[in-house]
């Protein structure tokens, strides 16, 4: 069975389910939370640049992202409550008080503006700024400040305002301002230095002089006023509509769209009036009292209409979903077949009746037309030709030609084809009429007044089975969507079915659409939607955004092509390719799925039954389908920074945290991101979270990116960047490489020129050493003192010979200590003194108490520190050979520490009369010795009375 049959067969015997009535249409309502009894209520919205929904609140400004509330941080605790909110200077955000104080917005903080002139003392009541960049301030008592040239001026009752309390603005293209007071609009004209005022007020025709809102609509003015409710005027100040009598009590905002005007009132809630193409206020369209008191409303960039009361805050889709008509739960359920005629009325099927509904006098109303002969039948599709004839298409009894003026009707009969046919769908264009029928197929072609009947039936191309809807496109050409054969198109009378789609997407088709851009969209059998530009096929399935591949209709709106199931609408953008959605968030229910049970309108309309109501999608050229996608805030070590796109991090600050929002609050719950950091991440990663953390990122250059969708696809989402960099840390930077390679260079070069040293050090020292041991060697061995040894021992042996076995032991250890350390740098002290005592043993037996050593080194330095070996004996033994040795003139040696770690060696100079040669030898190779070894050098004294030398003392044998 195909796939239409079973289509009819539910059609007849299955009706749908409506569960629910229809209800005030996207309806929500947030709340600012707070203290209880003493929450923030709200006192003005505004929606800025980015996407923002601001609130003014009597405890601050808030941020609203669609299910959240932020709020910023004050300049003032004391204050708080902001009545107004505008663009200022430099596309800065600002906020009046109501204590006349002015702020702007910056890095999420409020920073207090000042003038030089000063700033009103009462309450703010409206900031706008005109095209010319001047930015206007309506005050609640002191008129009117404009801020041009960073001046600020006044405008007052002196300069000719009716009156000094204002309650809003409006600012022409012109640069004209209208201002609301208690008595009457006031138009002001600024030329140059000169300024004008004009007044309309109730002498004027206008119906109550206490203004309280003012909204400009193009080139016409909703006014909201204090008992007579709303009016409309144009920019010469006519009056087009107002209110005989108003119910609903003091208007306190007012928003108007192209087809409704918003109220918000003080007591009595939400008012919703419809108004026609001429701004005429027709019908009440709904009212709605969840909020009693309103204070002000928004119109935001996707057409959603926000009403604020207290602390809450109330969404309402707007004029993009409006319930046009109720119906009966019974008459809902037998709908097939829905059309938007071009007198604005709608016509429906109830039943086997048909019914139009038309408001030309005001409130909707329904006349019910029975049609003649179709007793059996059901009617099951609607068309109106060019001549405003309306085609009714029945199953079973053909067509009936119906003039919507007069009611009469005809039953078509011209074409055999058609008596007693079962009618699928009717459409046409311009002077043709297209048929499809379980019969066949036939085009009716109307010249000169004549209607000729063409029959198509048997086209190879289109197939022996029924065609489910037929297009006559916008360049002449006739599309075919076929129940087995996929496309076919008619063109030049010449059929062609475009096969290489029906073996990619499928041979059943059920609706047809051309865009603006005319392109041919076509819905399939479980393939979702196709697009052909001619030259090529793409498909839109669920990866493509379609939230549902199972299709009951398809329809051009303006930019967009709208997809319609069972429970939700798909808003499919032809330019980019992006999906939005319209459903249960917008107020809609269960969707008569007839394929007929929907149609449009010549001003971009779509009229369909949802529920037990008809209603009207209504898209406008200048709503946002799409989010809106922002960084909001940069963290580094999870804490709120002020840096700006291209930063530049040091290589510390290397912990930065993202914060990003994807704004659309028809759906804010269907929002979902990519983000990406370039630099970093290989790969998009998806996410519903809103803060993105990098821990411990190298240096290098990064880009943030984030997108924002609606859906799974992201290939043509929105996207917002954030460029930055971390420096390499400065031991990573060319020029400290090139300063650390010079200096290892420079330190090799030093190593190797103090290796040098030190080696040609060592050598020295060494020649020194060995010349120091042989000096000492030779004069040890010198034959005058081995000659004056033997003798004292000889002397020594005859006189006392225990004596002279001490003094051979003595002359034995001194050398054995010349030996032991002629190989050492340094020895310890106390192994010097050891020798010097040996040695001055040596002496004191040859020359007696003659010689004297005075010793005030202690046992305790004399292990703390280090000396040559036999600088004591050489100094000790220069002291004997320079001075004259007698018991008449002792030689006195002294030897100390002093404070400055010098060994001191003093004696009383008394000199021989001829010195002994190469005597300084000594001296000079102890000096030598000691450049090597010490940064001290040795200290020789000689002032004619003592000679003294001083040796540098080492605490480590180096």
């Amino acid at each position: 069975m195909s796939h239409f049959v079973k289509y009819i067969f539910s059609l007849l015997f299955f009706l749908p389910a409506f569960i629910s009535p229809a209800q005030n249409a996207g309806k929500r309502i947030f709340t600012i939370t707070g203290t209880e009894g003493d929450e923030p209520k709200i006192l003005s919205l505004y929606q800025n640049k980015q996407g923002y929904i601001l609130a003014g609140t009597t405890k601050g400004l808030y941020r609203f992202d669609g299910l959240e509330f932020y709020r910023y941080k004050p300049f003032s605790d004391s204050i708080l409550a902001i009545t107004a909110i505008g663009e200022g200077l430099n596309n800065q955000l600002w906020v009046g008080f109501e204590s006349g104080a002015l702020a702007y917005v910056e890095n999420n903080k409020l920073k207090p503006l000042s003038f030089e002139e000063g700033f009103p003392k009462v309450p703010i009541k409206t900031i706008a700024k005109d095209n010319a960049g001047t930015v206007w301030i309506a005050t609640a008592g002191e008129g009117v400040y404009y801020l041009k040239d960073k001046h600020m001026y006044n405008i007052n009752e002196d300069d000719g305002l009716s009156d000094g309390y204002l309650y809003d603005l409006a600012i022409a293209d012109d640069g004209t301002v209208n201002v609301t007071t208690d008595r009457g609009l006031n138009i002001i004209h600024i030329a140059g230095n000169k300024k004008s005022i004009d007044v309309f007020s109730a002498r004027d025709g206008l119906p109550d002089n206490i203004l309280r809102s003012i909204q400009r609509a193009g080139n016409f003015y909703w006014l909201g006023m204090q008992d007579a409710g709303v009016a409309c005027i144009d920019k010469k100040q006519h009056l087009l509509s107002s209110f005989k009598q108003w119910d609903y009590g003091q208007v306190n905002n007012v928003i108007g769209t192209s087809t409704q005007v918003f109220v918000a009132t003080e007591d009595k809630g939400l008012v919703v009036y419809d108004h026609d193409e001429k701004n005429n206020i027709t019908t009440l369209s709904y009212k709605d009292e969840h909020l009693k008191k309103i204070t002000c409303l928004l119109r935001d960039r996707e057409s959603n209409i926000w009403a604020a009361g207290d602390h809450y805050l109330m969404r309402t889709a707007g004029s993009t979903i409006e319930v046009l008509y109720p119906l009966q739960k019974k008459t809902a359920e037998t709908v097939h077949a829905i059309l938007a005629a071009a007198d604005k009325s709608i016509w429906f099927n109830n039943g086997k009746i048909l019914s139009c509904i038309d408001r030309k006098a005001g409130d909707w109303k329904q006349k019910d037309l029975y049609l003649k002969g179709i007793d059996k039948s059901d009617i099951s599709c609607l068309f109106q030709d060019g001549r405003g004839t309306i085609w009714v298409g029945t199953l079973g009894s053909g067509i009936v030609l119906v003039d919507p003026e007069s009611g009469t009707q005809k039953l078509l009969t011209e074409d055999s084809l058609l008596l007693n046919a079962n009618i699928i769908s009717i459409s046409g264009r311009n002077n043709e009429v297209w048929i499809s029928a379980f019969e066949g197929i036939v085009c009716a072609k109307t010249v000169n007044g004549k209607t000729n009947f063409i029959n198509y039936t048997g086209i190879e191309q289109v197939g022996s089975s029924y065609t489910n809807f037929i297009l006559p496109d916008s360049r002449n050409r006739v599309w075919f969507a076929t129940d087995g054969k996929g496309l076919t198109l008619l063109e030049q009378n010449r059929f062609t079915n475009l096969q290489q789609q029906a073996e990619k997407f499928g041979n059943v088709i059920y609706r047809i659409a051309e865009d603006n851009l005319n392109n041919i969209w076509y819905s399939t059998y479980k393939n979702g939607i196709v697009k052909y530009d001619g030259k090529a096929f793409k498909s839109y399935a669920n990866e493509e955004g379609l939230s549902d591949i199972n299709i009951t209709g398809l329809a051009n709106i303006r930019d967009n092509i709208v997809v319609l199931h069972k429970d939700k609408l798909d808003i499919l953008n032809v330019k980019n390719g992006s999906v939005s959605y319209i459903d249960d968030e917008q107020g809609i229910g269960n969707i008569n799925t007839d394929f007929n049970a929907y149609t449009t309108d010549q001003e971009g309309n779509l009229y369909f039954v949802s529920d037990t109501s008809i209603l009207r999608y209504h898209a406008s050229y200048y709503t946002s389908l799409q989010p809106t996608v922002l960084i909001d805030n940069v963290q580094l070590f999870l804490e709120d920074v002020e840096v700006r796109n291209g930063h530049v991090f040091s290589y510390d600050e290397n912990n930065i945290s993202f914060q990003y929002a994807g704004l659309y609050y028809s759906q804010p719950d269907k929002v979902t991101y990519q983000y990406k950091l370039d630099g970093y991440d290989k790969t998009w990663v998806s996410t519903k979270d809103k803060t993105r953390n990098f821990p411990q990122l190298p240096p290098g250059n990064y880009v943030f990116r984030v997108k924002a969708s609606l859906n799974s696809n992201f290939s043509i989402a929105p996207e917002a960047r954030f460029i930055f960099t971390i420096e390499q840390p400065f031991w990573m930077n060319t020029w400290f490489i090139i300063f650390s390679i010079g200096a290892a260079i420079a330190v090799v070069f030093v190593i190797i020129k103090s290796r040098e040293k030190t080696i040609n050090k060592y050598n020295r020292l060494e020649r020194e050493k060995i010349k120091s041991q042989l000096d000492t060697l030779r004069s040890q061995i010198n034959p005058h003192f081995l000659f004056n040894s033997f003798n004292t021992l000889i002397s020594e042996i005859e006189e006392d010979p225990a004596t002279a076995v001490t003094y051979v032991e003595k002359l034995s250890d001194f050398y054995r200590s010349i030996v032991m350390n002629r190989e050492k740098d340094l020895i310890l002290l106390q192994e010097e003194m050891s020798i010097m005592q040996d040695y001055a043993f040596i002496q004191r037996k040859r020359y007696g108490k003659a010689i004297q050593v005075k010793n005030s080194i202690t046992p305790v330095q004399e292990k703390q520190y280090y000396i040559t070996p036999l600088a004591l004996q050489l100094l000790v033994e220069n002291a004997i050979k320079h001075n004259v040795v007698s018991l008449e003139t002792p030689l006195n040696i002294e030897l100390y520490i002093n404070e400055e770690e010098y060994l001191v060696v003093k004696n009383a100079i008394n000199k021989k009369l001829q010195d002994d040669k190469g005597s300084r030898m000594g001296l000079q190779n102890i000096q030598k010795r000691y450049e090597l070894l010490s940064r001290k050098a040795v200290v020789i004294e000689n002032d004619q009375h003592y000679f003294t030398v001083k040796i540098p003392l080492l605490k480590s044998p180096i």
